[in-house]
């Protein structure tokens, strides 16, 4: 079983959750990573690749850091020792030199050991509900989508928070939600230096290229006041955007002066108002 999966009873939980996304640290993925990661599950030789990448088969002179070092980070917990006695020659797998570099690299950015020391058992735990050795983590996963040359990061908060995310999830979650500062590592680039034989280089595309049109209906999704918002498309593209706004606490002679083109919506019950809205067309 490789070394980044960590049995699980349950998910994480709501709390956890919630605290990630008010914070900033949690990268909202969309049904296209639950698309990828449904066709890795499928291939024939998906074994093969976890194998591969699990296999303790470099040696240290691979991250170009010294023994020294390391010792260093293993007492610190910022790495794990791969011998099982703790003596002889250290063997690491793909995933194991992937986090080494990473490593590194956050030290070079002067991140404090503590800050990586969480960011170490955040990773680990980085996932869902119970891991089985026939399934990928999400380390894994997206570290081999980086040895197919998508452009893939490893972002960590300065809590020790970290998050994994593509190209597009990066562009897309920071539109949805903005993230928190962090440290940004490019989880091809480390794996160029190790393997520097193959091209790995990452192959960059527009992050999410949007309309005049799709941005005012995203911020009109976005604007807390709105409680209905109906969008009609022509030709797959917005063409007409309804929104509802809560019209309570507010006279109907005070939303009509606010936008005199709109439409009330009033029910009554014995003779008193007990729902005001405005509703709001918009031509996109």
């Amino acid at each position: 079983m490789s070394d980044w999966i960590e049995p699980a009873d349950d998910a994480p939980g709501e709390a956890e959750y919630l605290r990630r996304v008010e914070a900033g640290h949690h990268v909202f993925r969309g049904d296209g990573f639950h698309i990828r990661h449904g066709s890795f599950l499928r291939l024939p030789n998906r074994q093969d690749v976890l194998d591969g990448i699990r296999e303790k088969r470099f040696t240290l002179g691979r991250s170009g850091v010294s023994s020294r070092v390391v010792n260093h980070w293993e007492a610190e917990s910022l790495v794990t020792d791969p011998r099982e006695d703790g003596h002889g020659w250290r063997r690491y797998s793909l995933m194991d030199m992937v986090w080494l570099g990473a490593v590194l690299e956050l030290r070079q950015f002067g991140v404090p050991a503590e800050t990586i020391r969480n960011a170490h058992s955040s990773l680990r735990a980085l996932g869902w509900g119970p891991t089985k050795p026939e399934a990928p983590h999400l380390f894994e996963l997206y570290v081999v989508e980086a040895t197919q040359r998508t452009p893939v990061y490893l972002l960590v908060f300065a809590d020790g928070d970290v998050e994994l995310a593509t190209e597009h999830d990066y562009a897309t979650s920071d539109l949805l939600s903005p993230l928190a500062n962090h440290v940004r590592i490019s989880i091809n680039g480390l794996l160029q230096k190790l393997l520097p034989k193959f091209d790995l280089s990452p192959k960059h595309s527009p992050g999410v290229d949007l309309s005049t049109k799709e941005l005012s209906v995203i911020l009109a999704l976005r604007d807390a006041d709105n409680k209905r918002v109906t969008v009609r498309l022509k030709d797959g593209e917005p063409s007409m955007m309804e929104t509802e706004r809560d019209g309570a606490g507010k006279t109907v002679e005070e939303l009509l002066r606010t936008s005199p083109h709109s439409e009330l919506n009033v029910k009554q019950k014995n003779g008193e108002t007990v729902h005001l809205s405005q509703i709001l067309k918009e031509k996109l």
